[in-house]
């Protein structure tokens, strides 16, 4: 094999990075633990490179813990239970650019730094999906992610949102390393259900009859049933549930077509964050008066969700948590413990929000709801 005449010559990366890359993907893929790998002078003539490119190759694989080197042992394959474990965390959606992206943004960092913090390797993996929650049949958008299972360069897999449809539950089935979060055997999700009536149910404490809803294609079956539950009523003019994820401007939009009717709610629940910042521009153009024109309850998430300039009633979700649930599962995974599979529930606490979120928050509780 002449590897020099056949390697990319616009490639940016260098001879020893490139040997690097082949003898990974065979590390992961046709070699076990404690198993030797042919010597220098061996890997030289295949490659038809200089010693000191293999050396500098080896280098690179004994950093990342996949090769050891001692003296009158040769190249040993690494014990994959006691290296340096690689963990990769998946994100489909845009989250540096999607207006769905801030909470999961704040899982990202947060769990990247966790991982790190208990001596795990952890790398961020970002696509270019606007939105998954469509569950369109989506090819990857960021393959490298899988790439890089296939080279053997990852150990485990925290996915934090990728398209629900049955081409996506496969591939995760079907992945040769450990995966936790989205669409997979442990999934930590939100129970929007369980929010949605604990926020009818303190706007109905607060005094209002009339309660609508502005969410993203949320099922409103759960929203009736709180409803009737709390002794309040709602009307189809009131709901506005058919809004594309993510949609530029889709709050504003959606709370004028609200209060476009002619009995107008006393109270709204909103299903995200990213909805009120828009509709609290329409509230203020229509110059209502929050609280006493409308009161609001509206599904938030600590430290990431948009200021407020009127008073309302958060169901608040740390972003924080999340991460901490993800950690602690693939941190199980990674040490071969058995573990329950199933849904874990993220819990949410209901807070009072003065004017300027984050100023005068108080808790409407001592115990955390639990989804």
């Amino acid at each position: 094999m002449n590897f020099k005449s056949e390697c990319n010559p616009v490639s940016k990366t260098s001879l020893s990075q490139q040997v690097a890359e082949i003898l990974r993907r065979e590390i992961g893929v046709d070699y076990l633990s404690g198993n030797k790998l042919p010597s220098m002078h061996v890997l030289r003539r295949r490659f038809n490179v200089s010693i000191n490119t293999i050396g500098s190759a080896l280098e690179m694989l004994a950093r990342e813990g996949l090769i050891t080197k001692k003296q009158g042992s040769g190249i040993t394959v690494a014990d994959r239970v006691n290296r340096l474990k690689n963990v990769g965390i998946l994100s489909e959606i845009d989250l540096f650019d999607s207006r769905g992206g801030p909470f999961l943004r704040a899982v990202a960092g947060k769990l990247k730094r966790l991982l790190e913090k208990a001596g795990v390797s952890a790398k961020l993996y970002v696509g270019h999906a606007d939105s998954v929650g469509d569950g369109i049949q989506r090819e990857p958008t960021c393959p490298q992610f899988w790439d890089d299972i296939t080279a053997g360069r990852l150990d485990g897999g925290v996915i934090l949102d990728v398209p629900n449809n049955i081409k996506w539950r496969q591939r995760l089935s079907h992945c040769p390393i450990p995966l936790v979060g989205d669409l997979t055997d442990y999934v930590v999700d939100i129970d929007t259900a369980d929010i949605i009536n604990a926020a009818v149910q303190s706007l109905a404490e607060g005094g209002c009859r009339r309660i609508g809803l502005l969410s993203w294609n949320f099922p409103l079956e759960s929203f009736h049933q709180a409803v009737k539950a709390s002794g309040v009523i709602t009307d189809n003019a009131w709901i506005c549930n058919d809004i594309a994820a993510g949609a530029r401007g889709a709050g504003w939009d959606g709370f004028r077509e609200i209060w476009a009717a002619g009995l107008k709610p006393d109270g709204v629940v909103i299903l995200d964050d990213m909805l009120f910042a828009d509709a609290q521009l329409a509230m203020t153009e229509l110059g209502l008066q929050i609280p006493s024109d409308l009161q609001v309850v509206v599904q938030t998430n600590r430290g990431v969700s948009p200021a407020s300039h009127f008073p309302f009633t958060a169901m608040e979700l740390n972003p924080e948590e999340k991460a901490a649930l993800l950690t602690d599962l693939i941190m199980r995974t990674l040490r071969g413990e058995i573990i329950e599979k199933g849904r874990r529930v993220l819990p949410f606490r209901p807070v009072v929000m003065e004017a300027e979120m984050g100023v005068g928050r108080k808790s409407l509780t001592n115990q955390d709801a639990r989804l």
